[in-house]
């Protein structure tokens, strides 16, 4: 029998070989989920292949409300619109194509145009009646305050 020697892997360099690949399968998980839940309305893109931008989201829970963070760098606040559904918060926009210059050569076009939307599922807690909203340098936040959640009543069987 032989035996080998153990050499022990610092935490820190673990969570450093894992930091690249979950960024990747968050990246993934946002484009197919975007991919299947589609747009669902006259005028509004059904997938991330007709879209092409999904802005990007933090929604943080606390006791007493969701906070949502939203990027949506160069759009101006009165493009973004928000809509309250039973299913959650639809957050949608739209930017307007720039004066194209007939003069030089367009080597790289990577900037978007067009409309957008998000939609942020929500739990039946959220009180949408008195969301708050507000914009600034190109982030929007959303204040959603919680209901009161209804308590669980039992039932007795007969």
């Amino acid at each position: 029998m032989s035996l080998s020697t153990f050499r022990a892997v610092p935490s820190s360099d673990l969570f450093a070989i894992d930091r690249p690949l979950r960024q990747m399968l968050n990246e993934v998980d946002r484009a197919m989920s975007t991919l299947y839940r589609g747009g669902g309305g006259v005028g509004q893109p059904s997938s991330l292949l007709e879209s092409g931008f999904i802005p990007r989201v933090d929604v943080q829970e606390t006791d007493k409300m969701f906070e949502i963070k939203c990027d949506v760098p160069g759009i101006p606040k009165e493009s973004i619109h928000l809509e309250c559904r039973d299913n959650g918060l639809l957050i949608s926009g739209q930017t307007k194509k720039e004066e194209e210059k007939d003069e030089g050569t367009m080597h790289i076009r990577e900037r978007f145009e067009g409309s957008f939307q998000r939609l942020i599922p929500m739990p039946p807690t959220a009180n949408f009646d008195q969301a708050k909203a507000s914009f600034s340098d190109g982030v929007l936040q959303v204040a959603i305050p919680k209901t009161q959640s209804a308590s669980a009543k039992r039932i007795t069987i007969e």
